[in-house]
């Protein structure tokens, strides 16, 4: 029995070196019917009569002592003996099948002659007579990775004969062991002038002889750059392959093209003259280029996000404008709890290439931020091969990094950024969402970790090995974009291993301890560019200080689901979250929220989102939270309820610690207190301004609705402000559009301001105009 592919591709590299030092010729077994993918064909034997029926072709596969021996195949040979009845045109051809699928064939150039015909095919990596047939990839060195199929076919196509050849002495011949240090050839750049934050990227050649380009221990690539201000940078280079998009009426597919290259990605900062050099290293030896270099000039490209300086409960980029996140998430194209919760509509699952369309509607509707994840059906690189395009431990899915890059480009082209998750919590589960008896490092598909023993991922050596090559990668590729708002560790972390273990998984030390590794890990490869975070699903009740205090993460994620029918149940939530997570002293972003987990109607969720959105405006979370039905946003057309908010928030800046929660006193004429059981409100202030959110309780209840008559004479008190000349204006929440606008004088500490007729909502944003005296600190909550 073969040895499973899961059980990693370092393994597959020395077994085709040994072989490759091998000075014989192998002899091959040959079968005459197809025997199972990667499995040594039954019956196989030296020599094969086979049966001649043209015009159809015949068929003979050949079947190596181990499938892994193609790897490192020189040359295959052999005979067939034709017939003088046979057709005199006949030809011969070979074919491999790769790991993935994808045909590849070499035609003998002379026809079949009577007699013993003697023939070689050119295995080689440099080999140029193999044609790709139903895609465009290349003949390279990895296509013989364990292929699934090597045959033989003959063939003669006008041509009408029953009868049988013989095909013997047929053997694999070993390539010689690679001799000679690497080399660096054909180094080409994107281009020698960019934009601070822009993409400088360099295309390059290296010896097409690595089974395992991933792993530097194999072969180590990497840009190093001197930089304007005097230091010096070191990214990782990356092997790739480039792929084109097919949509059609059955779905999307992607179809490989060219050879597999390398590449080096980096983003300067600063404008000014970079110098370069790329590096190589294999075990014969290195290489590098003569230095060179590249400019940066102004104006630059949007910058990175980072944890604000002057007030840690917020964002900012790096050129110091706030930032404040708008947007929802859009986990994956598709998500077949749609059709479970909402079935009014067919759905067709859809490709990578939904984002596009997604991310349009997002900024124009004032969004900023969207959350993607690196799953197993979705964007994922390293998965066991029970999925397709996936080859086990350490062996990356270049379909997949290629769609990223496809997915990331569109973010930049829609001005988004992107909350990009790396790992789901069902890939290390055996409880919600299971999928870890799939997973590469699990002993049932070979791998190294005990099958009822999830949680050695996060301490096992080799699991932290690969997990720190994968990194590398990761940030090899996309390190360089400022459109990645955050490298997110985990998704709903407190999901993984096992239902009831204990410590919960937030908890355990060595969660933790890999949070300190990874983050550290990410923080250096990647320069200190992007944020860092992870995330726990459920609500703020189960955060772990010992994770939310780490200084790897610089900001906390977390869920808002419940099982209230009250929509305005989000409200308390949101107020709650930012009030838990203030002792922290870093952000906190709710980035999955929508009813229950497994969502509600959507009149419910109509209100939810409304409500929570608005919310997030006037308490200090780091963000609006991130709604979850991301399908329903587009199909009830929800994306004017974010352009309302982006409008509202367009000319704000929260960076103030003194910005604290605060209440209002809501009053008819000042006199008559409103319960706020009847209106209620949530709203944030400094000396210099405020922000509310003022709302009718019974408007947003489940069947509720604006109020015929709305509520006149209504005041809100701020007590707390300056004696000088505050401008108040209110928004209708429905279009952030200004309804009223006034100036007004406090007094006493005090500002009462008469709001507009009161339906449903509406929000308010106060700011000083004229400084006039010292101000008391706001009253808190």
């Amino acid at each position: 029995m073969r040895q499973p592919l899961a059980a990693g591709i370092a393994g597959l590299a020395l077994a085709a070196w040994a072989v490759a030092a091998a000075p014989a010729a192998i002899p091959l077994g040959l079968a005459t019917t197809m025997p199972s993918t990667n499995q040594p064909a039954a019956r196989a034997r030296p020599r094969a009569e086979l049966a001649l029926r043209f015009p159809l072709p015949s068929e003979v596969y050949l079947t190596p002592p181990d499938s892994r021996q193609w790897l490192d195949t020189k040359s295959v040979e052999g005979t067939v003996v034709w017939p003088a009845a046979a057709p005199a045109r006949a030809q011969l051809l070979v074919f491999m099948k790769d790991r993935d699928g994808r045909w590849f064939q070499q035609l003998r150039p002379a026809p079949l002659a009577t007699g013993t015909n003697h023939w070689s095919f050119d295995f080689t990596a440099e080999a140029v007579d193999w044609t790709p047939v139903g895609h465009h990839q290349a003949w390279n060195y990895r296509t013989r990775l364990e292929p699934q199929l090597v045959g033989l076919r003959v063939f003669a196509l006008q041509a009408a004969y029953t009868g049988a050849c013989e095909v013997a002495d047929v053997s694999l011949v070993p390539a010689a062991p690679p001799q000679g240090p690497p080399f660096i050839r054909q180094v080409r750049p994107n281009t020698l002038s960019v934009p601070c934050n822009g993409l400088f990227e360099l295309q390059f050649d290296l010896p097409d002889r690595y089974a395992n380009p991933f792993d530097p221990a194999v072969v180590d690539a990497a840009l190093r750059v001197e930089t304007p201000d005097g230091q010096t940078h070191t990214v990782a280079a990356f092997y790739m392959q480039d792929f084109f998009r097919v949509v059609d009426d059955v779905g999307e597919s992607l179809v490989p093209q060219g050879r597999p290259a390398w590449r080096a990605r980096y983003a300067p900062r600063l404008p000014g003259t970079y110098r370069y050099t790329l590096t190589v290293k294999d075990g014969q030896g290195q290489a590098a280029t003569a230095p060179a270099t590249f400019e940066a000039r102004l104006p630059g490209q949007v910058g990175f996000v980072r944890r604000s300086a002057a007030d840690p409960r917020h964002f900012e980029l790096d050129d110091g404008t706030f930032f404040f996140p708008i947007g929802h998430n859009v986990r994956s194209p598709f998500d077949t709890r749609m059709d479970e919760q909402f079935p009014w509509r067919f759905r067709h699952p859809e490709g990578t290439g939904a984002y596009r369309r997604y991310f349009r509607s997002m900024s124009e509707a004032g969004e900023n931020l969207a959350e993607i994840w690196m799953c197993q059906w979705s964007l994922g690189l390293e998965w066991s091969t029970v999925s397709p395009g996936y080859h086990g431990s350490g062996d990356y899915h270049l379909g997949n990094a290629w769609e990223l890059d496809e997915v990331l480009r569109w973010a930049r082209e829609s001005r988004l950024r992107i909350n990009l998750v790396l790992n789901n919590h069902g890939r290390v589960g055996l409880g919600y969402d299971a999928e870890w008896n799939d997973h590469p490092y699990n002993q049932a598909q070979g791998g190294f970790i005990a099958a009822d023993d999830p949680m050695a991922f996060f301490a096992d050596p080799r699991a932290l090995a690969l997990q720190k090559q994968l990194a590398r990668y990761i940030v090899a590729r996309w390190g360089w974009d400022a459109s990645i708002f955050a490298w997110e560790l985990w998704s709903e972390l407190d999901l993984v291993g096992k239902h009831g273990q204990q410590p919960v998984p937030q908890k355990d030390p060595r969660v933790i301890a890999w949070h300190r590794l990874m983050g550290d890990t990410l923080r250096e490869l990647d320069l200190g560019r992007h944020l860092i975070t992870t995330h726990l699903s459920g609500d703020y009740r189960i955060t772990s200080p010992e994770l939310a205090q780490l200084p790897q993460l610089d900001h906390c994620g977390i869920d808002a689901y419940h099982f209230n029918h009250d929509p305005l149940h989000i409200v308390n939530l949101i107020r709650e979250t930012a009030e838990h997570y203030k002792a922290y002293n870093k952000p906190v972003l709710i980035t999955e929220f929508g009813g229950s987990s497994m969502g509600a109607g959507v009149n419910h969720l109509t209100r939810e989102l409304h409500a929570a959105l608005w919310a997030s405006v006037c308490v200090p979370l780091g963000g609006t939270p991130l709604f979850w039905w991301w399908q329903v946003v587009e199909e009830q057309n929800l994306y004017p309820m974010y352009t309302a908010v982006a409008r509202f928030m367009a000319d704000v800046d929260r960076r103030d610690p003194a910005l604290v929660p605060v209440r209002l006193s809501l009053a008819f004429d000042e006199h008559t207190p409103i319960p706020p059981a009847e209106a209620d409100h949530l709203a944030l202030a400094s000396p210099t301004q405020a922000l509310a959110w003022v709302f009718i309780r019974s408007a947003f209840a489940r069947f509720g609705a604006p109020l015929e008559t709305p509520l006149e004479h209504v005041t809100a008190t701020w007590t707390g402000c300056s004696n000088a000349i505050y401008r108040a204006a209110f928004y209708d929440t429905a279009t952030g559009a200004i309804i009223k606008q006034q100036d007004q004088r406090g007094a006493n500490g005090r500002l009462t301001l008469r709001l507009p007729p009161l339906a449903r909502d509406m929000a308010l944003k106060i700011r000083l105009v004229e400084p006039h005296a010292a101000a008391p600190s706001p009253t808190p909550p």
